[in-house]
């Protein structure tokens, strides 16, 4: 049993495919997955299968990350190996810890990609800042430190990259924080590598065209590994790239390139929105729950462009903004691009298609530096209020701190941790999540589907009925809305129409088979994901609920099996059967 769980380990996607097959999604997490198969070894020993023990190792895992979080922007938020008061790192810590952004990372246990991607991220980052910190000029500017540090940041990458695939982004974090740590600008790079002048009578200029050549020398072999290390995992892929569908992310499927641009800029501007104001959170936002933006009248662009402007505006501080700031320059540089925006950059639709519309959980690394940013202007605003402060005002300080300041960080603390218990709650109870969806999200097929879901077990079949009939309107042909359909107007005493449903959604199967047949064309991506005899064999199982014997109810489930013998309905309900004919004693 071990060794079967080493293979899939290494052979299937984090959702179990095996990584080589058409249906994967190329997710190929083996730490997050072997961290499963241990937590489930575990937790057998202890009281068996429940979850309890995946929910404290993923809220350990947080604690952890929090506490690198801390270290991190202790030490890129400083001046090198200078003394620092760690008021930007504390208030980033705090903010971390407490954003209500992290809860669908950290409760929903498939989450842990993005814990352990981080953690090992965030390693990386500390690692890297400490070597180059404590090194001398002369010892970075040289080949040995140039390998020393590739190897320790590619190691990292390693465990996060085979974490979640984010993790192949940390050697550009790596190299922005060594940008930021040379003292270099980007002028002197560009000069350096322009007209690289070594014999300038001008020392100081000398050393920073040395500088800038030597880092320049460092980014390139740790770009060279990086893609070796990128080569592979996409080799891992089997040649194949992951087969997602229009109905998954409608705005990176998009025909027209406005439509296209701008309707994933405004997710964009959706994912900053959860950051500064974390009110419309919801677990689920696949499909077509937010609404493309297809003419220049629509007012969300004016939403892109200030996402943009303010995205530009950083840059130009970061780069070209007054030189007696450019202590602040590198700090704006550093969170905005290293923690907030590269992190990102594989979730953003901008370089590969992912899978869904928005997600939340991918928030979980970036919104380190979105904390980052609270704490730069949390750490001015000390410094601006700081230089009025006199000997009579001491009692209205704390720690060095404004009192109304400290006001301030524990209103907004106060206001994450009320959001944040809420959506702990949320997360408690399958109801309360996808009631908490749909109320935030209505447009969402799969938001109305899982409530109508979770209303029928609750009882409430005439409003479960209701919401199953709109998801309809949206995919009249999607199997598992028909057989939740089937089922609640069997419970309704509205067996004919039921049995009605089925029987045409079962013409509607043998029609598709015979022009699959006929046609002799590749099926699209949305037709190879279609099982028609494990939809079939649903029907079947929804036509025995409706039978009137014991004998016609057996015959369709047998008939189910013999279709589709993985069904985990049609499995359900024999069990359900064998148990009703002990009962009656007519077991046969």
């Amino acid at each position: 049993e071990a060794w079967e769980d080493v293979a899939q380990v290494l052979e299937a996607d984090f959702w179990g495919t095996p990584l080589v097959s058409e249906q994967s999604h190329k997710s190929f997490r083996p730490i997050t997955t072997a961290s499963f198969k241990v937590n489930l070894w575990g937790g057998r020993r202890l009281d068996g299968l429940d979850a309890y023990w995946f929910h404290v190792v993923d809220r350990v895992l947080h604690a952890l990350v929090t506490l690198a979080v801390v270290v991190a922007a202790d030490l890129v938020l400083s001046e090198g190996a200078a003394p620092r008061d760690g008021v930007a790192a504390v208030v980033t810590g705090l903010t971390f810890a407490l954003h209500p952004v992290h809860t669908e990372a950290v409760c929903n246990t498939s989450g842990r990609a993005e814990t352990l991607m981080a953690a090992f991220y965030l390693c990386g980052v500390i690692a890297s800042v400490r070597r180059l910190h404590v090194a001398t000029r002369g010892e970075r500017n040289s080949l040995r430190f140039a390998l020393t540090q590739t190897l320790a940041v590619v190691g990292w990458t390693v465990l996060a990259l085979f974490s979640k695939e984010q993790g192949i982004t940390l050697p550009m974090t790596c190299a922005v924080i060594d940008f930021c740590a040379s003292d270099i600008s980007l002028r002197s790079l560009l000069q350096a590598l322009r007209r690289p002048d070594t014999d300038e009578d001008d020392a100081a200029k000398k050393a920073r065209t040395q500088d800038a050549q030597w880092f320049a020398a460092r980014t390139a072999v740790l770009a060279l590994a990086t893609l070796t290390l990128g080569a592979f995992r996409l080799w891992l892929n089997g040649g194949a790239a992951p087969n997602f569908i229009p109905d998954q992310n409608p705005a990176a499927f998009a025909q027209d390139w406005f439509t296209r641009v701008f309707s994933i800029a405004y997710v964009h501007f959706l994912y900053l929105q959860s950051f500064v104001l974390p009110v419309w959170l919801s677990c689920d936002w696949s499909g077509k729950s937010i609404a493309l933006i297809t003419s220049p009248a629509d007012p969300r662009v004016a939403c892109v462009l200030a996402t943009w402007a303010w995205f530009a505006c950083s840059l130009w501080f970061a780069f070209l903004g007054p030189e007696h700031l450019r202590h602040r320059r590198k700090q704006i540089l550093q969170a905005t691009v290293a923690f907030l925006f590269i992190p990102f950059l594989l979730s953003s639709n901008l370089i590969v298609t992912v899978g869904t519309m928005k997600a939340e959980r991918v928030l979980y690394l970036p919104s380190v530096g979105f904390c980052m940013l609270l704490g730069v202007g949390f750490e001015v605003l000390v410094g601006v209020l700081t230089k009025g402060r006199t000997g009579d005002a001491e009692a209205s300080w704390v720690l060095g701190v404004p009192f109304k300041l400290v006001l301030a960080l524990y209103a907004l603390l106060a206001l994450y941790a009320v959001k944040l218990h809420e959506r702990n709650i949320a997360w408690s109870d399958p109801f309360k999540l996808w009631k908490s969806a749909y109320e935030t999200n209505p447009i969402s097929s799969h938001s109305r589907y899982n409530f109508a879901l979770e209303l029928t077990q609750q009882g409430d079949f005439e409003r479960g009925l209701e919401l199953i009939l709109s998801v309809r309107k949206d995919d009249p042909h999607d199997i598992g809305t028909i057989y939740l359909e089937g089922l609640t107007l069997r419970q309704l005493n509205r067996c004919p129409e039921a049995s009605k449903l089925a029987d045409e959604t079962m013409a509607q199967i043998g029609a598709t088979r015979k022009e699959r047949a006929a046609s002799g064309l590749p099926l699209s991506i949305k037709e190879i994901r279609r099982n028609l005899d494990d939809e079939e064999a649903l029907m079947l199982t929804l036509k025995s609920y409706c039978a009137t014997t014991l004998g016609r109810m057996s015959q369709f489930v047998q008939d189910a099996l013999l279709k589709s013998p993985g069904n985990a309905q049609a499995r359900g309900r024999a069990d359900e059967l064998i148990n009703l004919a002990k009962e009656a004693g007519v077991l046969n």
